[in-house]
């Protein structure tokens, strides 16, 4: 009866054991790049000049992974020092990639309930975004600055995180 008792004390241990790697797997998908939610930038243009000679906007062109349910970007506003509220700018589904995101001054201003004037020269704009992948794991930054700018459970594959944290600067150039 001791050795039943003893067995079955190792065999509970041994389940809780692999249920708790379990959970660790669906907490941190992330052990290589095939298995990752990831949508990627190519940004083109990162600032927005106002400059009337030779405005530009921001330009980037984004591409998910086919895992990739829905892509989520917030925004906050940094200006003259003051640090806005975390807004909701756009979320996207696998059915909108790839996409071309090109934003100016208007769209920025519209976020912020602000008149295209209010948005000025020094201001910038940190985006945020998240993944969401076919199994209800979501990906942040942090998901990939775990890994020191690389995937992690890999030694060599490098991420483009442009598409979980940017910046948009208002210049004048």
């Amino acid at each position: 009866m001791k050795n039943i008792f003893k067995y079955t004390l190792i065999g509970f241990g041994i389940v809780a054991f692999l249920a708790s790697c379990e959970d660790d797997d669906k907490i941190n998908a992330l052990q290589t790049i095939e298995n990752a939610a990831i949508v990627t930038f190519f940004i083109e243009n990162e600032d927005i000049n106002l400059n009337d000679e030779m405005p530009v906007n921001f330009l980037a062109e984004a591409f998910a992974r086919p895992d990739v349910v829905s892509y989520d970007l917030r925004v906050v506003r940094v200006s003259g020092g003051s640090v806005s509220d975390t807004l909701n700018f756009m979320s996207y589904t696998q059915d909108d990639f790839p996409l071309t995101l090109e934003l100016g001054r208007a769209e920025l201003a519209s976020v912020f309930n602000l008149s295209t004037e209010e948005v000025i020269v020094n201001d910038r704009f940190e985006f945020f975004g998240s993944t969401e992948d076919t199994e209800g794991t979501v990906f942040t930054i942090e998901n990939f600055e775990a890994g020191n700018g690389f995937i992690p459970g890999t030694s060599t594959l490098q991420f483009n995180s442009d598409g979980y944290r940017f910046d948009i600067r208002i210049v004048n150039n």
